[in-house]
């Protein structure tokens, strides 16, 4: 073939795809870091007695907060009666009833799940 023509045939060649990588990265797998930052965030004692709907959940270990260094749960959850993108908001808690239950959601993978957030005795927050 002339040169000219593996030239021509070089400049019109297709680029090849970049190679796969092997493995996913931590950010792909678990994103950033990050747990809905444009979402509002309520007080859980703000939801006490009130049907929420759990889309989401993760748990933090060893937080830094004001109360000291401890485990716990983030919540991405909406109404149970205003299912709507917009009505959607996280929240968080550290009661250890609450940290087990949102443990045992995510490791079973059940989430959704419908919650009523609540305050027993005024001794523990629960999820019911």
């Amino acid at each position: 073939m002339p040169k000219e023509n593996q030239e021509k045939q070089t400049e019109n060649a297709i680029p090849k795809p970049r190679k796969e990588r092997k493995y996913k990265t931590f950010s792909e797998t678990f994103g950033d870091g990050s747990f809905y930052p444009d979402l509002p965030k309520i007080p859980f004692t703000d939801l006490l007695n009130q049907e929420i709907v759990v889309l989401e959940a993760k748990i933090l270990r060893d937080f830094n907060s004001q109360f000291g260094k401890h485990d716990c749960a983030l919540i991405m959850a909406f109404p149970v009666n205003d299912q709507r993108e917009e009505a959607r908001f996280t929240t968080i808690c550290s009661g250890q009833v609450v940290l087990e239950r949102i443990d045992q959601s995510i490791k079973r993978r059940l989430l959704p799940l419908v919650a009523t957030p609540t305050y027993v005795d005024e001794k523990y927050y629960n999820l019911l």
